[in-house]
This record gives C-alpha cells, sequence and structure tokens, in this order.
C-alpha cells in the first residue's frame, strides 16, 4: 500500500515475524501458514514448499528489492511462473529484476539510498539499505497506465510468455519469468520499458 519513497520515508520498522501483509487477504493468510519471509521492509516475501528458506534467504543483503538475493530473481533463474488470480498482470513485482540486469535506459530509482529498521524472526535487530523507486518516474508504468498494459498484454500473449483464461467472472494470468525478463532485458537496450516507451515494441 502506498508507493516505496512513503514507506522509506516513514523511517519504518519491520517486524518480520509480526507485520501483516500489505497486499490483501489471500497473501496475508499464507503468511500466517509459512515459516519463512525474506527481512526486505518494502518487498518481503513469503515462501512455502521446496527450497522455501533459499528463496527468501539473503533478500535483506541487496540495496534494491529486486537484486540478485531476491526471491524474485532467484523465481527467474529457476524459471518460474506468476500466477495472477483475479488481478491485472500490471501489478507484478518480478517484472523489476530486468533493471537490475541491463544499462537500463530511464532513471527509475531516485539517487538517495534509504534506510530501514527490521527485526528479525530471532529478535534481533538490524539495518537494511535500499533504492527507492522515484514515484515521478511511474505515471505511465505498466501497473498504472491501461494503455501500456494493453500494449505489453498483447505482446506477452503474442511471444508466448502470457496465457490467460476467465473463471467466472474474473481472469487468471499466468506469466513465465524467464522468457518475460529476457524480452524486458531485450527490450530495454533499444527503449523499449514497461514505463509506457513502447515505440519500439
Amino acid at each position: 500500500q502506498g508507493s516505496m519513497l512513503e514507506y522509506f520515508s516513514s523511517t519504518p520498522t519491520f517486524n518480520v515475524a509480526e507485520d501483516k501483509s500489505q497486499m490483501g487477504a489471500v497473501t496475508e493468510s499464507f503468511r500466517k501458514k509459512t515459516i519463512f519471509r525474506s527481512k526486505h521492509p518494502s518487498h518481503s516475501v513469503a515462501s512455502w514448499g521446496k527450497d522455501a528458506e533459499w528463496f527468501v534467504k539473503d533478500h535483506q543483503k541487496d540495496n534494491s528489492p529486486f537484486g540478485k538475493n531476491s526471491p524474485f530473481f532467484k523465481a527467474y533463474i529457476r524459471k518460474g511462473k506468476v500466477l495472477c488470480i483475479g488481478s491485472d498482470i500490471g501489478q507484478v513485482s518480478i517484472y523489476h529484476v530486468a533493471e537490475e540486469l541491463t544499462d537500463f535506459p530511464k532513471e527509475v530509482y531516485l539517487k538517495k539510498i534509504y534506510e530501514a529498521k527490521v527485526i528479525t524472526p530471532e529478535n534481533k535487530k538490524i539495518k537494511v539499505i535500499s533504492k527507492v523507486h522515484d514515484p515521478t518516474q511511474t505515471k505511465y508504468r505498466i501497473d498504472n497506465d491501461i494503455n501500456t498494459r494493453k500494449r505489453l498484454e498483447k505482446y506477452f500473449i503474442k511471444m508466448g510468455c502470457l496465457k490467460t483464461i476467465s473463471v467466472g467472472k474474473g481472469k487468471c494470468s499466468l506469466i513465465e519469468i524467464d522468457p518475460t525478463i529476457n524480452m524486458l532485458i531485450k527490450g530495454a537496450k533499444s527503449g523499449c520499458t514497461i514505463y509506457g516507451d513502447l515505440n519500439n515494441l
């Protein structure tokens, strides 16, 4: 809820074991049933199943929520999938992995590095630093702009990395992470991004 900037500007203290998910009832219910949760204050991920601990381990050690220690990057190298149930493909954090893996053509992060306090499940207090997305760059980003979202959805389907079906009155979308990120990396090199720069698409 809210922007990364708003969150980090509030000088937060994130309690890994106790703080509720801010992404809705489904994720909060899932969090309560899991043992493993990453220690990144703004993009914490709960994990369950095979290699659950590995997926969330060391997330707090990167200076970005989407770096090579993040569950998002690990899902990419494991060729995972994102399932959107009754939600749009705009609200998918995995896209930001591409920003970490290429010379990204837009300055999407603020220059200032922010800091938050984190209380671990072992009740240790640590400090976590993180880059923060610049809210002035997000107006035409896939999560905020319907035209960007529709164009990228059609492109993802055309390229075979997105499948959609209807379930009742809702829509489900299945995103193949590996080809999607590779496509976004390639697109970034020609100036095409999820931030609405789609002239070269």
